[in-house]
């Protein structure tokens, strides 16, 4: 059995919807957009080298944990940072209510990483407003402030301290929450920490703490739901809005502008800084990229995920253009229900499923030892992995012998068990004149177009390959379909084979949806342009491809599935992808 790569089958993807899957090598850029804003993201800080150099997070985190294993799990305002004994004694007696900390622990069993945020008196203007009034006609009630950093909820109670009662409680408050002098202390000490933020500003550590702004601007991590602030710093004549992440204690990213524009700008959120960045950089936008022999063109579609194109080995041109079109979802549970969903940028694109950031390259390891890599792009729905939602990858493994994989995966969740999933490949090799099948021990030409289904009655060259395209001097790739023989995880492609003429307009355009979501059978899309089979003894061939994944969550048996468990008293997403696609093998 041939081992070509090393997957982590499962992915434990901390907070996920903010962060990256992995310490890839990114293939970052920051442009400008509109000619004055530069958006950029930022990779994580390892959280032992960000502890070493920040000791109040060290702290903090250490915070964290006794009350994580305390019988009441929640970081309290310690009482010499409150201003007097009304708001401690406020902080006591909120905590002190059942129906203040009903959730700070998963279904009365699990403990739950909340906080006290704050806590201050009321205003005559919020009594006003809240129609509350003081007992006794002594001083106006304290707002206390409970964060619930898993389920990304504030919860307020207004204490009276005179009578020692909580008088109302409020759940999931419309307010934002209040970030309090320690997260914000925090919060520039992470920034200034993190690699690009510094590169950004062009200057060290301590000018840039000397140079932040003492009013934060607010902002939102909306995609990921978890806590944000975001510090401004104004230092050689520049503007630059770090958004922070205080769930995961991490930069998300930053944007950087002349200080001159500052009166324009707008408030900076974590969907306008990841749409500005993907868009500005990747978005329509051709880039070369030259690794181990390869030569290697790919651009971000609107609707065709990554696109490869113009693709060379050893000065040796391979593949004209790869992409995947579309993902068919369908679910056993009810006929007929299901998606077609395409992949793409994620600002004026038809795709349902967007890129929160750009492509990474990986190294593939056999062994231990490097043997080619790997370009991998991201799709997710904003609130993976809730149901309903999904999150697919592009990804293309090229090897330093010659050999390159066009792959897809899916790290699930969907509209639960049953489903089934089907990427359609449209893949266009140089070397594309004559198309063979592997059947009863040789090589059968094709002569005309057609479909094949990949099944348990399908024979294999003693290699394993089923197909081979070629020119007609014999140089080509055979064509090896997964069926689990990668060391990956795979469970095999069980797929539809399409091979058509080359016709302009048949798949080269961009393709906003492409073929019926549900069908079972062989109509996915490409079988139209197969009402006259052709001859294929003349011109190029579109060799279409469209593999099948089933979603399996029994405990053991993951696969191509993601669930949310709960970590250090936060959200922690684990997956198991399922993953696709052929293995193109040079013919000697």
């Amino acid at each position: 059995m041939n081992k070509f790569a090393f997957y982590f089958l499962i992915l434990v993807l901390i907070n996920a919807s903010c962060t990256g899957i992995s310490d890839n090598e990114p293939l970052k850029r920051g442009r400008n957009s509109g000619g004055a804003v530069t958006y950029l993201l930022a990779d994580d800080v390892p959280a032992e080298q960000l502890e070493a150099g920040i000791p109040l997070l060290k702290m903090y985190n250490e915070m964290k944990q006794a009350s994580l294993s305390s019988l009441l799990p929640v970081v309290v305002i310690p009482e010499d940072e409150m201003e007097d004994a009304h708001h401690r004694l406020a902080q006591q007696i909120a905590l002190s209510n059942a129906g203040f900390i009903r959730d700070v622990k998963f279904e009365n069993k699990q403990p739950l990483h909340t906080e006290i945020l704050s806590v201050r008196q009321l205003t005559p203007a919020e009594m006003e407003k809240l129609s509350l009034t003081p007992l006794n006609n002594k001083d106006n009630p304290y707002r206390v402030e409970l964060y619930n950093y898993y389920h990304n909820t504030l919860t307020v109670a207004y204490v009276d301290v005179y009578s020692q009662q909580v008088l109302n409680i409020e759940y999931s408050s419309s307010a934002p929450p209040t970030i309090n002098a320690r997260l914000k202390e925090i919060a520039v000490d992470i920034a200034i920490n993190t690699p690009e933020v510094i590169e950004a500003t062009g200057v060290g550590k301590s000018e840039l703490k000397n140079n932040f702004y003492p009013e934060f601007e607010n902002t939102k991590c909306e995609r990921c739901r978890h806590l944000c602030t975001a510090p401004v710093f104004t230092v050689n004549g520049k503007l630059v809005t770090v958004i922070v992440d205080l769930t995961d204690m991490r930069v998300v990213g930053l944007s950087s502008q002349p200080v001159s524009t500052q009166k324009n700008k707008s408030i900076l959120t974590e969907r306008t800084l990841q749409n500005e960045y993907v868009s500005d950089n990747f978005c329509g936008q051709e880039t070369r990229l030259e690794k181990e022999g390869w030569e290697i063109s790919y651009e971000l579609t609107s609707s065709d995920g990554l696109e490869i194109k113009n693709v060379s080995f050893q000065d040796r041109q391979v593949i004209e253009s790869a992409k995947l079109v579309d993902w068919h979802v369908s679910y056993a549970f009810k006929e007929g229900f299901g998606y077609s969903d395409a992949m793409g940028c994620p600002m004026f694109s038809a795709a349902a499923v967007v890129a929160f950031s750009g492509p990474e390259v990986e190294e593939i390891l056999s062994e231990g030892n490097v043997v080619g890599f790997a370009i991998v792009q991201d799709f997710r729905s904003p609130v993976w992995p809730m149901a309903c939602n999904y999150r697919y990858q592009n990804r293309y493994e090229f090897y330093q012998d010659g050999r390159f994989r066009i792959a897809g995966v899916n790290l699930g969740l969907g509209c639960g068990t049953g489903g089934w999933y089907r990427p359609v490949f449209r893949i266009a090799l140089e070397t594309s004149q004559k198309f063979e099948q592997w059947n009863a021990g040789n090589w059968d030409r094709w002569t005309k177009e057609a479909w094949y289904l990949q099944d348990n009655k399908t024979t294999y060259s003693p290699e394993g390959y089923l197909f081979k395209m070629t020119d007609d001097d014999g140089k080509g790739y055979f064509i090896e379909p997964a069926q689990g023989q990668f060391g990956v995880g795979d469970r095999g492609d069980n797929a539809f084979t399409y091979v058509v003429v080359k016709h302009p307009g048949e798949g080269e355009q961009d393709i906003a949806t492409f073929g019926d979501c549900c069908s079972t059978d062989f109509k996915q899309g490409p079988e139209q342009y197969l009402t006259e089979p052709e001859s294929l003894e003349n011109g190029k061939l579109i060799f279409w491809y469209v593999p099948q994944i089933e979603n399996d969550d029994r405990e053991g048996n993951e696969y191509c599935w993601a669930k949310t468990i709960i970590k250090d008293g936060q959200r922690t997403n684990l997956a198991w992808p399922g993953i696709v696609g052929p293995m193109f093998v040079p013919v000697k």
